[in-house]
């Protein structure tokens, strides 16, 4: 190892030494950024939660200020109290984690060099804040739009007939031609396009019903969602907000609404209506998180039934509301012996180092530049196995609640084996299947009658880099559908059944009609396994042989 190499190595044992230090008698209390602020915006109004992040013997802040600490004070090499450029080059670099675009460290220099301070701006831009929410990506059937294929009367309602009906309507979209129709068929925009407007939404917001309140961070982002959700445009009515009596206190012009301005107030200084309290135990000592919770007594909110010490269920609002506490924090050490393993398969010409070329299969999203610590254009065990070491202590810096609202969809309601895929059976059978949902019995699906499900989940963020990605394989059924497996039956029903949905239809069946009309007993155009393992079982040889008399089914 050599001098810049062993610079870096013994220049994070101070940091190291502190973050996985002993436990000490009590621990530490928390910093101010370790009381965080969220806006639900629950069906009937806004609610307010105060959050508490409590990680050990130290906070979030501090185990980055030492991390950072520890990195300076080693990469100073002549001792100056500055890191000049020559000293810059061995800064770690990062991703920010979420896409975002994190600046180069001469952003935060000045006249040059890089002081503490700086330093730790740097380390702060790269990897994000201590604390966010994010909007976990909806699933594949929520994204299907079924109004336009199949809103007739063009009314902008979707009714029970037009659904029931709705067979014949989607026909167009079996692009594949095997009579089901996937997901992926019935998506209004190819996936790039589809990735492309989550990322976007995501970013400002849209659709989203937590909001971190972060001064000095914009909250329109919140009120517009607000006033798109409750349906108002001069305000909110001062009693909606929160779950305690005190938001007719910003009431300023005494209209019985909160405008925009005093919105913005409430939100920012009203009284916290949920208090929640997020305990990691120290990292090594193998205890679970903690998740307690302090409530007012409302009639907007019922708490749910205890499932764990890590889990808090409710209903807010009459809708059920879930959060999880998960610590992850491990499984970024757990990757430090992957990527170790993979490099020593890597290295096919045994010279103990990954060129570029080589590297490009470890499966990171770290780039060469940044593991290859000394600059030489040669990867080592020594510097993967100190740079990825580095970056899962970085796994204690940073921590994300990500919501996720999992309504019932209709393409859901629709597909009754739940494989993303609508089969001939499934579309013969939709009357009896989506009228229960039908909640007010109107005749027409509205909004109300699909049910949500909040989740909130918290957990740290793994350091970009560190999630171990082997070469993708073929992700069957993400979009596509899911093609079932054969389930038995007859040879000859298992290998008719090409597109695996559990029936043979006509177009399907290799043989005379009137042999396909005397194995579909209950004459509903399909042949199930049920009538397929009749048939065979009355006659074997004969059940699927042809008849010279009849006609054989159109291509």
């Amino acid at each position: 190892m050599n001098r810049t190499l062993d610079a870096w190595a013994s220049g994070l044992l101070f940091a190291f030494a502190l973050l996985n230090g002993p436990v000490l008698a009590q621990e530490a209390a928390p910093g101010p950024s370790d009381a965080q602020r969220v806006v639900l915006l629950a069906p009937a109004g806004p609610v307010l939660v105060g959050i508490r992040l409590e990680t050990g013997s130290h906070s979030i802040r501090q185990v980055r200020d030492a991390f950072c600490d520890g990195l300076f004070k080693r990469l100073d090499a002549d001792q100056s109290g500055k890191l000049e450029a020559a000293e810059q080059a061995y800064l770690p670099m990062f991703r920010r984690v979420g896409g975002g675009g994190a600046a180069a460290a001469q952003s935060f220099a000045t006249e040059g060099v890089l002081t503490t301070e700086g330093l730790r701006k740097y380390i702060d831009d790269q990897l994000g804040p201590l604390f966010s929410v994010e909007m976990k990506a909806p699933r594949a059937d929520q994204t299907v739009r079924l109004l336009d294929a199949l809103d007739v009367n063009d009314d902008g309602v979707l009714s029970l007939e037009e659904v029931a009906e709705s067979a014949k309507a989607l026909a167009r979209y079996d692009l594949d031609d095997d009579e089901s129709l996937s997901v992926a068929e019935l998506q209004p925009f190819p996936q790039s396009v589809r990735q492309a407007q989550r990322q976007q939404a995501a970013e400002e917001g849209r659709g989203s019903r937590v909001f971190l309140v972060a001064p000095p961070s914009d909250l329109a982002p919140v009120l517009a969602e607000m006033k798109k959700l409750y349906a108002v445009a001069e305000g909110i009515e001062a009693a909606r907000c929160g779950l305690k009596e005190g938001a007719g206190g910003f009431d300023t012009n005494n209209d019985g609404r909160l405008d925009d301005n005093e919105l913005r107030k409430w939100i920012t200084d009203g009284a916290i209506d949920i208090e929640l309290t997020a305990a990691w135990r120290e990292v090594g000592r193998g205890l679970p998180p903690v998740l307690t919770t302090t409530i007012p007594k409302s009639p907007r909110l019922v708490p749910g039934r205890t499932v764990s010490r890590r889990q808090w269920e409710a209903r807010v609002d009459d809708v059920p509301m879930q959060l999880n506490l998960f610590d992850n924090r491990g499984f970024a050490g757990n990757s430090v012996s992957l990527f170790l393993t993979k490099a020593r398969t890597l290295d096919r010409d045994k010279n103990d180092y990954l060129d570029e070329a080589e590297f490009a299969g470890l499966g990171t999203n770290s780039p060469f530049t940044a593991v290859d610590l000394n600059h030489d254009g040669m990867v080592k065990t020594d510097e993967i196995r100190e740079y990825f070491q580095t970056m899962s202590q970085l796994s204690q810096t940073r921590v994300v609640m990500t919501f996720s609202d999992d309504v019932v969809s209709l393409f859901q309601v629709m597909d009754a084996d739940r494989t993303n895929r609508l089969s001939p059976r499934e579309m013969m059978t939709l009357r009896e299947r989506v009228q229960p949902f039908d909640r007010n019995g109107n005749g027409q699906f509205d909004p109300g009658d699909f049910v949500s499900k909040y989740t909130l989940t918290m957990a740290f963020a793994m350091p970009e880099g560190m999630e171990f990605t082997p070469a993708a394989m073929p992700m069957t059924g993400t979009t596509g559908g899911v093609r079932r497996t054969r389930l038995g039956g007859p040879l000859w029903y298992q290998r008719m059944d090409r597109n695996r949905d559990g029936d043979i239809s006509w177009r399907e069946f290799l043989g005379p009609r009137a042999r396909f009309d005397a194995v579909d007993t209950d004459h509903d155009g399909l042949i199930s396994k049920d009538e397929a393992e009749a048939a065979h079982a009355l006659s074997p040889e004969a059940s699927a042989q042809p008849a010279a008399d009849t006609e054989t089914p159109a291509p």
